[in-house]
Formats: C-alpha cells, sequence, structure tokens
C-alpha cells in the first residue's frame, strides 16, 4: 500500500521533460527501489499533466485546450475526469505492494491558490501519510530566456487569442504570475508542509534520483527540448483547413471518440 506520494512539480525548462523519459525508459530501476511509477489514464507518457489539468484554475490552460489533449470542448467535462483521475489514484494507492508512488508534472508547477493545492491533497486516500514535493529552481533570467522562447517558438500566441485577462501559461509577461516561484512555493508549503529544492544543472536527473532514493545514476544529462518553430504560413493553412468540411468532419469524430 501506498504511505507516500513524491510529487515532482516541474518547472517547465529545468530538465523535467528529460526526467520523464528517464522514468519511461527505465521502470525497472525505480520497481527495485520501492517506487511505484504513476502511469496516466489518457497518454503512454510519463507525464502526469492530467492531474494539474483538472485542478488547474479557469483561464491557466483550458483556454488554449478545451479538454485533455485536444478534446473536443463539448466532449470536455472537467468533473467527470476529475473523478477517473481520483479513482484511479485509489486503485494505484490501496493494491500497490510498494510504499511510495512518484508523480512528475509540469502542470502542478502552474499552481498558485490554496484550492489548487487542497484540491491535489484531496485526491488521494487517508492512506498516504507523507508527501514529499521536489522542485528544481533555476536563475530567472535564464529560465524566463529559455521558457519564452519556446512558447514564441510554438506557434501558440500567432494561433489562439491570449491576452493577459487569460491568465495563460503562454501569456509572456514577465511581471505576471508565471514569475512568482515564491507564490508557487508558499500554495505547497501551506498544504504540505515542506519542499526538497534542488539547483538546475545540466546534470539535475542524478540529484533527482539522489532524493528519491534511487543510487548508482551520477552522470545522466538532460536533452534541449527544442519546440519547433511554426511558420506563418502553415499556421494560415490550418486555420484555413479548421474552417472547411474536413476540418468539421474531424471535430466530429474527435467527439465521437471521446463522448
Amino acid at each position: 500500500m501506498i504511505r507516500r506520494v513524491i510529487l515532482h512539480i516541474g518547472l517547465h525548462k529545468t530538465g523535467t521533460t528529460s526526467f520523464q523519459l528517464f522514468i519511461q525508459q527505465n521502470p525497472a530501476l525505480f520497481d527495485e527501489t520501492g517506487i511505484e511509477l504513476y502511469q496516466p489514464l489518457f497518454r503512454k507518457t510519463a507525464a502526469a499533466n492530467e492531474i494539474g489539468m483538472v485542478l488547474l484554475r479557469k483561464g491557466v490552460i483550458d483556454e488554449l485546450y478545451p479538454g485533455p489533449w485536444s478534446v473536443p470542448e463539448s466532449a470536455w467535462d472537467k468533473q467527470a475526469w476529475l473523478k477517473k483521475i481520483r479513482v484511479h489514484l485509489h486503485r494505484i494507492c490501496t493494491t500497490s505492494v510498494k510504499e511510495s508512488l512518484l508523480i512528475s508534472s509540469e502542470h502542478l508547477s502552474f499552481f498558485r491558490t490554496a484550492e489548487e493545492a487542497r484540491s491535489l491533497r484531496a485526491l488521494f486516500p487517508d492512506s498516504v501519510e507523507e508527501f514529499k514535493i521536489v522542485l528544481v529552481e533555476r536563475d530567472l533570467n535564464d529560465w524566463w530566456r529559455s521558457y519564452s522562447a519556446q512558447i514564441r517558438r510554438s506557434g501558440i500566441l500567432d494561433e489562439k487569442d491570449i491576452g493577459p485577462d487569460y491568465n495563460s501559461w503562454a501569456w509572456l509577461d514577465r511581471r505576471g504570475w508565471l514569475t512568482d516561484f515564491d507564490a508557487l512555493c508558499r500554495v505547497y508549503l501551506g498544504e504540505f508542509g515542506q519542499i526538497t529544492k534542488l539547483r538546475f544543472s545540466e546534470n539535475v536527473i542524478p540529484q533527482l534520483l539522489d532524493v528519491m532514493g534511487v543510487q548508482g545514476y551520477t552522470n545522466v544529462m538532460v536533452y534541449e527540448n527544442r519546440t519547433p518553430r511554426r511558420s506563418g504560413p502553415k499556421n494560415l493553412y490550418k486555420r484555413w483547413l479548421s474552417r472547411t468540411a474536413v476540418g468539421a468532419g474531424w471535430r466530429g469524430l474527435k467527439k465521437a471518440i471521446w463522448s
């Protein structure tokens, strides 16, 4: 039975994707250490972003994605997904023979309210006795340079009507909530009481493994996660295609699958 939950809460641009790839490629290593790996319901990946999607305050990410990974808005029932995730977590925690559960998600680093943290804690059964929050910090200037460059390369700002009123993770305002890491820490400290902080480096994965009790890895490098640049003509073509019968048919097919 799971007694301890390790929450690796991102941030973006701090080796999170590299660590999640390492998790996917080395499940036996965690199994030998007695750590259960969270298996997302909706994607075969180590990134548990579905949890953040159902708990985040309105406007952070749902203005860009009406449901998990392009689910049509008409099929997006947040409470229904939340119930599925809670049931999934309770099953893992009560049936696993291991004592620790590892959850890694960039979306959990977007929390800025006490309600989000309380809702996260409420997903788990009372049998969970300990939460270990792990956060990798990075120099703010370096982080902002890397994060804003990736958002611009993605083309999201060209395709979506994103402004400050959206409270969006893709709104590039350095003075906004995204760079308020102190508020992020306060939220988790208020609900869980502690945070283990690591300093970002190209060799941060061994640091993460060490705080999780996984020994023997000293030189696992992160890779550069570069979103391919989206071309202007391609974006225009996609917008045009979405308005045609082909686009309508594709949306109808997705709705039928997800409903």
